[in-house]
């Protein structure tokens, strides 16, 4: 029963986080590579309190490095489905794999 209270406090604390943080943000113009706008301090105080209320109340322990890793992967896999993150150990599998010369058109069937 102890975990069923603090899974649902969870759910509660992130979504009522979650929705303050869609209903107060105001509309952005799109950054651009030059442009120099603060950093986004409520949206990143949001994050760390989002984040705080997984290590406190989550079901299982998690560590920050999984917390945040999961985090940075969420970011780039919603911009386009060809972004990704990927640690260490596969970028250098990816680099290995890739390095040489390939041929070909680049066409791809559907």
């Amino acid at each position: 029963m102890p975990h069923l209270f603090r899974l649902t406090t969870l759910a509660l604390a992130v979504t009522l986080l979650g929705s303050t943080a869609v209903f107060a943000a105001p509309a952005a113009a799109p950054a651009t590579a030059n442009d120099s706008a603060p950093l986004p301090l409520d949206d990143l105080r949001t994050f760390a309190e989002v984040m705080d209320r997984i290590k406190s109340a989550y079901v299982e322990p998690v560590s920050d490095k999984t917390l945040l890793e999961n985090a940075i992967k969420g970011m780039l896999s919603n911009l386009d489905p060809h972004s990704a993150y990927l640690e260490p150990e596969a970028f250098r599998d990816l680099q290995e794999s890739t390095s040489g010369e390939f041929g070909g058109l680049g066409i791809e069937l559907g």
